[in-house]
């Protein structure tokens, strides 16, 4: 019975240890590749809005450290257009910041 729980615990053990293996870092091209995929097909509402955000959220934990912060933009602004009342100042100042970056990291191909 002992070696029948050592094996049990063994195998659990080892389960839960490949399930915190970090994800693989995308380069800057593979990074580009998902953003563009994802915002390919603008939202036209609100559920739509929040769909997309959750959409990009998970490119974030992946994402290039180049284009993190464009990531963030991305979410944030998606976020803030799901709202009711939108603040269209925030949404212009975070469409920048992603658009700054987004254009040094990701050429038009």
């Amino acid at each position: 019975m002992k070696k029948l729980t050592t094996a049990l615990l063994a195998a659990a053990l080892t389960l839960s240890a490949s399930a915190c293996v970090a994800h693989p870092q995308l380069s800057n091209a593979e990074t580009c590749e998902r953003i563009r995929d994802v915002m390919s097909n603008p939202p036209a509402s609100k559920t739509g809005a929040v769909n997309l955000a959750n959409q990009i959220r998970t490119i974030g934990p992946v994402s290039s450290d180049d284009l993190k912060s464009t990531v963030q933009a991305l979410v944030e602004l998606t976020d803030e257009s799901a709202k009711d009342s939108p603040d269209v100042k925030k949404q212009g100042e975070l469409q920048a910041e992603a658009q700054k970056n987004f254009g040094e990291f990701c050429p038009r191909s």
